[in-house]
């Protein structure tokens, strides 16, 4: 799937020149992952506490023509619209329309018997058991799921749950052919990485928590 609102006008806003002079090492890290894995291009936006702090492109988004990456390239993000689904089903409960404990055979007509009990919610977390299944309250959207056997699973709908250098962490890949991306959320450090990239290697989000340590108070050293 293409990148949606995410690689929109609103998505790359301008950055300040004050900022666009930090985090060289950010810069210096990427040209050397791009270097290493052979990365054609990269697409990167840093905000921390609400506000733009990095936003970069990098190589090629075309070797053919020899046309670089910019701000408004066009990425395909796999599964990162899995995030985009879940609000907007969330939305959509919020306003009464629906329940995330609906049966989906609520909405969907001729659904197998074995379905019968599969809610929306399976289907957000990835617990419905369907072969092949290809205000919001953000806590809900970031809770662990419970299974039926009442242990949880670090995956809430449509982010994975985890932690990175003692940092709490939420977030998301996405790959298609060619192309890897991620988005990955550090809410106690108000701070979220995207990554856009044109590769087959699945290194988008080992970038972009990589890039978080830059911005984290007790920054990491690059390897």
């Amino acid at each position: 799937m293409r990148l949606l609102a995410l690689a929109g006008v609103a998505f790359w806003l301008v950055l300040p020149a004050n900022q666009a002079a930090q985090a060289d090492g950010v810069d210096n890290y990427i040209k050397n992952q791009m270097e290493r894995h052979r990365i054609p291009g990269v697409a990167l936006k840093v905000i921390q506490d609400g506000k733009t702090a990095k936003i970069a492109a990098y190589g090629l988004a075309n070797l053919e023509l020899n046309v670089p990456v910019s701000p408004e390239t066009v990425f395909e993000i796999g599964s990162i619209t899995k995030q985009f689904t879940a609000a907007s089903i969330l939305l959509l409960a919020q306003e009464g329309k629906l329940s995330v404990d609906d049966n989906i055979s609520k909405y969907l007509s001729d659904t197998p018997e074995a379905w019968k009990n599969v809610t929306i919610r399976h289907l957000l977390t990835h617990t419905s058991g369907i072969k092949s299944y290809t205000g919001l309250d953000g806590f809900q959207m970031w809770s662990p799921v419970r299974l039926n056997d009442g242990k949880t699973r670090n995956y809430g709908f449509g982010w994975s749950l985890g932690g990175v250098e003692g940092h709490k962490n939420i977030g998301h890949s996405g790959s298609t052919s060619g192309f890897s991306a991620s988005i990955q959320r550090f809410p106690d450090d108000k701070l979220a990485v995207i990554i856009l990239t044109n590769t087959d290697e699945e290194i988008a989000t080992t970038l972009a928590r990589k890039i978080a340590g830059f911005y984290f108070k007790e920054p990491v050293a690059a390897k």
